[in-house]
């Protein structure tokens, strides 16, 4: 990214309070955008999503964030930082107070390694246009800093970095299993993606796909996967480095359809010039 952009946000205090079970989950609702199906997919059903992933091991991923906003909305997100953590913009937007769970592959039950840090302080990438879906790209300040054993930060793509076309990557969420299930998953999930160029992504996504963002197919040996309602904001990694955002996809998490996320290379200023000021 060639400039640093102002930065916003809503300014107050922030405070930690010890590992509490999250009971307000069946409450929730995910923050998802999609964009309309192209002709040939309309016919596609729905399928399961976080698709053909499997419970994470405990104590991995332990950069992984989960996002509780003002005690209605779940979203993914990622320690980059002892006190930032990256999500995507529409994760964001009119939010109150974040509770910022951290440091657990479960969302609802309380564990020793469970840390819930709440926030009322964040930014939101000041060219943000959930109509073109481009800048998805938020971060929350946490004044707590996370720093027990059950966590860690997770390295960012440099400006400088490959297009990662046909790599595989790791994605990880609570999010819904379908979009027809009113649960979200209790356990962190996790599933192998291959990403795809840019321009096989624009055949799904006609129109919406810019160089600022990356795409995984739909598919992975043979089987359907992807994110879905609940996993907005959360981390796309490759070889241990944060490489997307997850911030939309197809109606209903359709089946075999490839999924967008802003691809972090080309907002490393926009992030250093935040989350670099410490």
């Amino acid at each position: 990214m060639k400039s640093v952009f102002i930065l916003f946000g809503l300014l107050a205090s922030s405070c930690a309070f010890p590992s509490e079970e999250i009971d307000i989950i069946s409450r929730l609702t995910p923050r998802h955008i999609e964009v309309p199906l192209p002709e040939k997919y309309r016919n596609d059903q729905p399928a399961l999503r976080i698709i053909n992933g499997r419970d994470a091991e405990p104590g991995t991923l332990r950069y992984q964030a989960g996002l509780v906003m003002d005690n209605r909305n779940i979203c993914g997100g990622s320690l980059i930082r002892h006190n930032y953590v990256l999500t995507a913009a529409h994760c964001a937007e009119n939010v109150d107070e974040f509770q910022v769970i951290l440091g657990s592959h479960t969302i609802t039950d309380k564990l020793v390694t469970h840390q819930v840090i709440v926030s009322k302080l964040y930014y939101i990438h000041p060219a943000w246009n959930i109509t073109t879906r481009t800048n998805d790209v938020a971060i929350i300040k946490i004044d707590s800093v996370a720093d027990n054993p059950s966590v860690e930060i997770i390295p960012l793509a440099p400006g400088n970095a490959s297009d990662f076309a046909n790599a595989y990557a790791t994605l990880s969420g609570w999010g819904r299993f379908n979009r027809e299930s009113i649960d979200f998953a209790s356990y962190l999930q996790v599933v192998e993606l291959q990403i795809m160029t840019n321009k096989e992504c624009s055949n799904d996504f006609p129109g919406f796909i810019q160089s600022q963002h990356i795409c995984t197919r739909g598919n992975y040996s043979g089987h359907s996967a992807g994110p879905c309602n609940g996993d907005s904001g959360g981390p796309l990694v490759v070889n241990g480095l944060q490489v997307g955002i997850v911030s939309f996809g197809s109606p209903g998490c359709g089946a075999g359809m490839s999924s967008a996320y802003s691809r972090v290379s080309s907002f490393a200023e926009y992030i250093e010039s935040i989350a670099g000021r410490e």
